[in-house]
Parts: C-alpha cells; sequence; structure tokens
C-alpha cells in the first residue's frame, strides 16, 4: 500500500510501542518522530525513526514525518492510540473512492474500553472536544482534528504544514483547519475505521495543559469576537473543570485567566457558572 503513516511522540514509549504493535501487520511506510524524548525511542527495523534533539511540539514533529514521507498519502496517527485490524484499510479505501486531495478523513477515536472512564473522558467524547470524532456517523466535520486522519501531503505542505507556534495539543490542528479551508479543504468523519485510546484522563491533565501555554490560548481568543461565541468558549472551560469536581485552586486561577481573555465581567461569570453548574448536576451518570 503506497502510504505513509507518521507517529508523532514525546515520552510515551510504552503506549508508542502498542500502537505499532496494532498497525503492524499493514503493508506500508511507518515514520516515528521522536520529538526530544529523555529516553530514545526504539522500534523495529521496518519503523524509520527520526529523533529531534529538543522537544518541539507535536506540529513540529508532524511537519518533519510529512516533509520525510516517501508516499503522497499519509496518515497522521496519535502514539496512544491502537488501531482496529482494518482502521488503516477502511481509511484508505475510502480516501480513494472520494480521490479529493483536499480531503481530510478522520478515522473515529473512542476511549479504550479496558480503561475505567473517567468523567472527564466521558465529557470529553460526549459532550466536549471530542465529540465530533467519537461520533458514530459519518459525515463532514466542522473542524480538523489529526488523532487518527488521512491527507494528502502535497496539499498540506504546500500551504505551510501545521503552524509550530501552537503547541499544545489541538490548537495546532484547528489553525491549519482554518487555513486549509481557504483553499477547498473537507473534512470528513469514517465512523467504522476506528481507533482506541489508550490513555486515562482527569480533569487536572486538562488544566495543567492550559496553564502552562497561556499565549496559544490569547491568539484562539483574540480572534473570537461574537459574545454568544466567548460565551460558550468559557462554558466549554467550565464544564471539563467542574465535571470532575468541585472548582478551586489551579482550576479557579485557569478559569480566571480564561474570563479575563474573553472579557467576561464576573457578573456574566457568574451567571454562565450556575447555569453550567445546574445542568452538569442534572445530568445523570452512566
Amino acid at each position: 500500500m503506497e502510504l505513509s503513516i507518521i507517529i508523532p511522540t514525546y515520552n510515551r514509549n510504552s503506549p508508542l510501542a502498542e500502537c505499532l504493535q496494532s498497525l503492524e501487520h499493514n503493508d506500508v511506510e511507518f515514520i516515528v518522530v521522536d520529538d526530544g524524548s529523555p529516553t530514545p525511542v526504539q522500534a523495529a527495523p521496518n519503523v524509520r525513526i527520526i529523533r529531534h534533539e529538543s522537544h518541539r511540539g507535536r506540529a513540529a514533529a508532524i511537519n518533519t514525518g510529512l516533509r520525510a514521507a516517501t508516499h503522497n498519502m499519509t496518515l497522521i496517527i496519535d502514539d496512544d492510540i491502537y488501531a482496529a485490524p482494518d482502521m488503516v484499510t477502511r481509511l484508505a479505501d475510502e480516501f480513494a473512492v472520494w480521490n479529493n486531495p483536499k480531503l481530510a478523513l478522520v478515522g473515529r477515536v473512542v476511549c479504550d474500553p479496558e480503561l475505567k472512564m473517567t468523567l472527564t473522558m466521558r465529557w470529553l467524547e460526549e459532550l466536549g472536544p471530542d465529540r465530533d470524532v467519537s461520533s458514530r456517523r459519518s459525515g463532514l466535520l466542522s473542524q480538523l482534528a489529526t488523532t487518527n486522519t488521512m491527507m494528502w501531503r502535497p496539499f498540506v505542505l504546500q500551504h505551510g504544514g501545521f503552524d509550530e507556534k501552537f503547541t499544545p495539543y489541538g490548537l495546532a490542528d484547528v489553525e491549519l483547519g482554518l487555513r486549509l479551508k481557504q483553499s477547498g479543504l473537507e473534512v470528513r468523519l469514517l465512523a467504522n475505521a476506528i481507533g482506541f485510546r489508550h490513555r486515562t484522563v482527569h480533569v487536572r491533565d486538562l488544566v495543567e495543559r492550559e496553564l502552562q501555554q497561556p499565549r496559544p490560548l490569547a491568539e484562539i481568543v483574540a480572534g473570537v469576537s461574537d459574545p454568544a461565541q466567548r460565551a460558550t468558549l468559557y462554558n466549554l472551560a467550565f464544564a471539563v473543570v467542574r465535571a470532575d469536581e468541585q472548582v478551586g485552586g489551579a482550576e479557579r486561577i485557569y478559569l480566571a485567566q480564561v474570563a479575563n481573555l474573553l472579557g467576561l465581567d464576573p457578573a456574566m461569570v457568574q451567571k454562565l457558572e450556575s447555569a453550567a453548574s445546574a445542568k452538569i448536576d442534572a445530568t445523570p451518570e452512566s
């Protein structure tokens, strides 16, 4: 199969080994970009490893993989995804059917059923930013996500690749999607091409990630002028924090930062939080 699979990774050698194991039966080119892991990545001889000497971020790792790939059809996949046996074949066959170099074909990603589902993980899949890619229904998506995504390499590189300034997870995807849509990008979900995310996520993981990288959040917010959209952004931030526990400490600092960036006054923040809390408390646990 004329396909290059690109796996960016940093300091997650064990999940990476499981990811590669789930993919090894596919006759493709494997490229692992080790983004400066403290312990260098090791893999089977058929896996090409490219190492960054310093940690540069996921966007830079993907760009390195794209530039090094032999084939134009590329699959970008996270290092904690365990692929269903037919996932790659389903994506490749569907990509060929569409025959559209401006297509980003996203495989469905759900939490590994062997893991205990935290409330944060459930929120991410059912209401949060992973809701679209975990959907059981194939079709158009409004936003690019490259967790498990097939793209045409020349189309991405001709438009500058991923913006390496956006180091927190997911933000480079959003920016690239917005940029490529100006040139005709179409994002589609293929729900029967399934990858299982083998990683437990708690609310503090998300909060600490944002607190460590405030600048990209400010850049995203700066482009949102509509008051309703700003309220929606704050609701999303509050909901993921509130999903697992009461808000306090680092969570409150993070929310204050978000409110300040969005230009929301204390009265509006209180109103939004009260409404969101009532909705969360009324949601039955499954």
